[in-house]
């Protein structure tokens, strides 16, 4: 990430080495910049010498939770590891997950619901507290995602914390 300014992560990323994880929390604590465009940031995985990617999900079946637990292939959030995958993110797949997949949340808007319309991000988008973009009929918001642990003060969404999010994220 050298020589770069903000480093972009789009699509499916629920797999991540700690590694990968290392460079893009020093890349960003250094100033740069991070925009994540994915879902489901779930689990930490090993690449073996030959590039094969590891990922057992249930700690107890990975011969490295012996060796080293905070290396087992498993969810960040497992205490061993010790890196809630919130503190990286701001959001995890544990929070979050299915939307508008089968039986879950099956009449949810699929959009995203407007909090803050006054933020520098939605600037210029003419929505308004309580607008839904990308609803019906694309639905934007479905099937594996993201979520925070909230609560709602006056109307509005703040993260609690207790997931390892950073104390600056902002639910807009």
């Amino acid at each position: 990430l050298d020589g770069y300014r903000c480093a972009v992560a789009v699509g499916h990323d629920e797999y991540w080495t700690w590694e990968m994880r290392d460079r893009v929390d020093q890349f960003v604590e250094t100033g740069g910049g991070f925009a994540r465009f994915g879902g489901n940031y779930l689990w930490q995985v090993r690449l073996d010498a030959d590039g094969t990617q590891t990922c057992y999900k249930n700690p107890h079946h990975d011969p490295m939770t012996a060796l080293d637990p905070t290396r087992s292939t498993t969810a960040w959030d497992w205490p061993p590891i010790g890196r809630p995958g919130a503190a990286t993110m701001g959001l995890t797949g544990l929070a979050g997950i299915y939307n508008r997949y089968g039986p879950t949340t099956p009449r949810s808007s699929g959009g995203f619901t407007v909090y803050r319309p006054d933020h520098w991000a939605l600037e210029g988008s003419d929505l308004y507290y309580g607008d839904v973009f990308g609803g019906l009929p694309v639905c934007v918001a479905a099937f594996e995602m993201d979520g925070v642990d909230y609560t709602f003060r006056k109307g509005r969404p703040y993260p609690t914390g207790v997931d390892g999010a950073p104390d600056n994220l902002e639910i807009i």
